[in-house]
């Protein structure tokens, strides 16, 4: 649903990534003990770009600025909408 989740994926990746070349690469996956640090560098990072990824949605789906031509080819089409209401009332 929401594409939000990529940012959070690419930060958490590169941390991973960091902390294997330095005091992780000897470890097979990230202790107990330094998830929470590694976590708090994350949120750190997604807080600082939460802004920038938050109007980049909103861009990216036409709300702001008003794209009508993308709002509306994101609606589901009335043939779409005619094959799922009879998906529906034959399932039920």
């Amino acid at each position: 649903m929401w594409h939000s989740l990529k940012p959070l994926k690419c930060h958490w990746r590169k941390i991973i990534e960091t902390w294997k070349k330095g005091e992780g690469r000897d470890e097979c996956s990230v202790p107990k003990d330094r998830f929470p640090r590694l976590l708090n560098i994350l949120m750190k990072t997604i807080n600082e770009k939460s802004t920038d990824n938050l109007k980049a949605g909103f861009e990216k789906c036409g709300i702001y600025p008003l794209n009508r031509d993308k709002v509306l080819n994101m609606l589901p089409s009335e043939d779409n909408y005619e094959n799922t209401t009879e998906d529906v009332n034959s399932s039920i």
